[in-house]
């Protein structure tokens, strides 16, 4: 599992730096004015609704006029079309008409690599796995993918990790706090215990010289009532 995250982070990583490199190249061709999309903004572009009534037999993956099904994995290729389903419109819709095939190909691969990363992600996932995953999604976003209900999942996501590590932390620390507290206590009472136990100790010896004392009392006490008239 480790080497396949290893290598799905490579090849998200590498999507990434062909999408710096793509956005730079079209922003240099386009208006001065154009806004930078990020995960927490509105979409810049409407969104067609589409019906999938018909299937995954009758979905097909056009870019710019060619259709790039073969690029797809059938696991991909089932797992983007349930997310176009669930967001009922084609998430490369509105793709830059530069983005080559083979390119919007592997940004279709890293949208569902993340999706599913996102779906079996806890807890203990890392914030350098979360923090890859955003990176990527803000470039998807800049080339024109609708991946915004991913990146606000993921902001949720990151958000209640945040917030279940602080309480952790928190708690821990009282623990901890508590955990001191009981060890000093319990040092303390065997401290007094070894103290008690010194004392009983002096105490028996007491009791056998009281012993001895009374027994010698009751020596000179017979001589004296067996003593002649």
């Amino acid at each position: 599992d480790n080497n396949d995250n290893n290598e799905q982070e490579k090849r998200l990583v590498a999507i990434n730096s062909t999408t710096n490199a793509n956005f730079q190249d079209h922003s240099e061709n386009s208006s001065g004015n154009m806004e930078i999309v990020t995960c927490s903004s509105e979409p810049t572009a409407p969104v067609d609704i589409i019906d999938f009534s018909g299937g995954i037999k009758e979905f097909s993956v056009v870019v710019n006029g060619t259709e790039i099904d073969s690029e797809l994995s059938d696991h991909h290729r089932q797992k983007y079309y349930e997310l176009c389903c669930s967001q009922r419109t084609f998430l490369h819709g509105n793709l830059l008409d530069s983005i080559n095939c083979k390119l919007a190909a592997e940004i279709i691969i890293g949208t569902v690599d993340i999706a599913e990363s996102i779906r079996a992600s806890t807890l203990s996932s890392s914030r350098r796995e979360y923090a890859v995953w955003e990176k990527n999604l803000k470039g998807f976003q800049l080339l024109g993918m609708n991946v915004r209900f991913l990146c606000e999942r993921l902001e949720k996501l990151m958000k209640l990790a945040l917030e279940s590590e602080k309480a952790v932390e928190s708690e821990r620390r009282e623990v901890k706090l508590r955990q001191e507290r009981v060890s000093e206590e319990m040092e303390s009472l065997e401290v007094k215990l070894k103290e008690l136990r010194e004392a009983r100790k002096r105490i028996d010896e007491e009791v056998e010289t009281l012993k001895v004392t009374a027994e010698r009392h009751e020596v000179v006490f017979q001589e004296v009532v067996n003593a002649p008239w």
